[in-house]
């Protein structure tokens, strides 16, 4: 399920994967909602699932995933 397909090395089955495909996410907006699914190489995974959503055009999906990666840094989980 989380083999790169040839053709995107950075999408397997509906999930991307980062550049070293140790990292797993799904992101995802409609009218009215966005939610993120993440499977982290380091053991962490979590869901964020939010009734609105923001226009492509800003960095709404980016802040959102930032969020969680510097509440576990913050908080010691992760190293700085």
């Amino acid at each position: 399920m989380f083999t790169p397909s040839k053709l995107n090395p950075h999408f397997a089955c509906g999930w991307s994967l980062s550049d070293d495909s140790k990292n797993w996410y799904c992101i995802s907006q409609i009218v009215g909602s966005t939610s993120e699914f993440v499977r982290a190489q380091n053991g962490y995974s979590w869901a964020l699932l939010i009734n609105t959503y923001r226009p492509v055009a800003s960095n709404y999906i980016s802040d959102l995933d930032i969020l969680i990666w510097k509440a576990l840094t913050d908080s010691g989980f992760l190293p700085h």
